[in-house]
């Protein structure tokens, strides 16, 4: 069966009319694997990754003529999804659309409320449902049987069948179908990069943290880890297939298994694989020895979700942290020579001017490399969200609440509180970030770091996206 699958793209717009320069092309991993997956049963593959092409869909259909077209999308691609499925039914009424991603995990049912256009959904993990689902779709038997999928019948009633289980080994998994994709056309946002050709990857799934601005549905509460013998074999083979400098783990939290890392990090100095790679995770699981040996195998990068730097705030937040396991993480990183990005947020529900002042603060004092504040997202599906609408002394911006395109950007105001003026936001949030990569002391260190032409390249793009920043009310 040939079989279409396409990333939709961001498209900016009136209330985020500033396209920054240099901004992160990710290579879409959930297709690479589902592409991956569906090649391993036989099926003929194409990927139309709009982030990186701009052939025209009905050029596509009539070249590759599909049996069946899958989508995946981020909230912020959904309009562009929509378009596609137009163009698509438009072309072809009785090629079957399944559409999948965090946007549709979120909604689930209530995505046809938005439009009628899928044939189908795919909940969660989309390998094992989509496997099954495109070997029943011509069958034109019930389909209910069907684990983890939401359609309509011939009646036009929503069905949504029973959930699918997880997938537990995820080692059984092929590696990423990177043949689909031109992996040097992909790189991480500017400034946080050293060498190209960039490749990301993924080495476990699931979140156990209870953080209330994330919804963690798509992958489940339980973590699910790929083997360090399974991760290295991967490493090597985009190393060794597609000439790989620099690996980006995307995982939600590299370290949370301390001895998987260290294994990781041994056979990575074993193999002799020299290779650059960064990583995100938690201020509570680093320590000394295990950043000394990441650095030494390779890692030149750690990403910190600090969020803020009041108590108060983080437990608001639930992020199960300290103010002193956030100051010593951001040491030990520095001492192991590594580089460290902090994530903060601002205008979290409650937070007072005093508390944001206090954290813009902080973020000077843990003293990281790279620095990166956002104004709280309330994403649907999140706790976050509920608390916000249910505080009275919160005013939401109706005209961007439900617009999901808006949600990539850190500077939409999604709400204002009592207290805590728009004025002050908008200046405030300007301040945070201008103040810190506008100045003599990170301009001249960022100099010193530099590793490669691509680098300085990546640095020059960020320090012109600075000038551009500004918060987006969209009163």
């Amino acid at each position: 069966m040939k079989i279409l699958l396409i990333k939709p793209l961001y498209q900016f717009n009136s209330f985020h009319p500033v396209q920054y320069t240099g901004a992160e092309k990710a290579l879409p991993l959930s297709l690479a694997y589902l592409a991956a997956v569906l090649e391993r049963d036989g099926h003929q593959i194409y990927v139309l990754d709009y982030q990186v092409s701009n052939i025209e869909i009905k050029e596509c259909l009539n070249n590759f003529s599909p049996d069946v077209v899958g989508i995946t999308a981020f909230s912020k691609e959904f309009p562009h999804a929509v378009q596609l499925m137009q163009n698509i039914k438009a072309y072809d009424s009785n090629i079957p659309v399944i559409v999948g991603g965090p946007h549709v995990n979120a909604y689930q049912e209530n995505i046809f409320k938005q439009t009628l256009l899928p044939d189908f959904l795919v909940l969660h993990e989309g390998e094992e449902t989509t496997r099954e689902l495109i070997s029943n779709v011509f069958s034109h038997k019930d389909l209910s049987h069907i684990k983890g999928i939401v359609y309509r019948d011939s009646t036009g009633q929503i069905v949504k069948t029973a959930k699918r289980p997880f997938i537990n080994n995820i080692d059984n998994l092929p590696f990423m179908a990177l043949h689909y994709f031109k992996p040097e056309l992909y790189y991480p946002n500017a400034g946080t990069f050293r060498h190209l050709p960039s490749i990301t990857m993924i080495t476990s799934r699931g979140c156990p943290y209870p953080c209330i601005f994330c919804n963690t549905d798509l992958f489940g509460k339980t973590v699910r880890l790929r083997s360090s013998e399974n991760v290295l074999a991967e490493m090597e083979f985009v190393v060794k297939q597609f000439n790989a400098r620099e690996i980006n783990f995307c995982d939600e939290t590299f370290t949370i298994n301390r001895n998987r890392v260290l294994e990781i990090c041994e056979g990575i100095l074993r193999k002799n694989l020299n290779i650059a790679w960064k990583c995100s995770t938690r201020v509570d699981k680093v320590d000394p020895e295990l950043l000394r040996l990441m650095k030494k195998s390779g890692c030149f990068y750690v990403g910190y979700g600090v969020e803020s730097g009041v108590q108060k705030t983080l437990d608001k937040l639930q992020k199960g942290i300290t103010i002193d396991q956030i100051k010593n993480a951001f040491m030990e990183t520095r001492k192991a020579g590594i580089s460290s990005m902090a994530y903060f947020m601002m205008n979290v529900p409650g937070e007072s001017i005093e508390e944001i002042e206090k954290s813009i603060l902080f973020s000077r004092e843990i003293k990281p490399d790279f620095l990166n504040f956002e104004l709280i997202k309330p994403y649907y599906g999140t706790k976050l969200r509920k608390i916000i609408e249910n505080d009275p002394n919160i005013q939401i911006n109706e005209k961007i609440w439900d617009k999901w395109e808006e949600y990539s950007a850190g500077n939409h105001l999604f709400y204002v509180q009592k207290g805590v003026s728009e004025e002050y936001l908008l200046t405030a949030y300007e301040r945070a970030v201008k103040k810190f990569y506008l100045n003599f002391n990170f301009i001249s260190k960022a100099i010193l770091q530099l590793r490669s032409v691509s680098q300085f390249n990546s640095y020059l793009k960020s320090f012109f996206n600075m000038l551009k920043i500004k918060v987006v009310a969209g009163r």
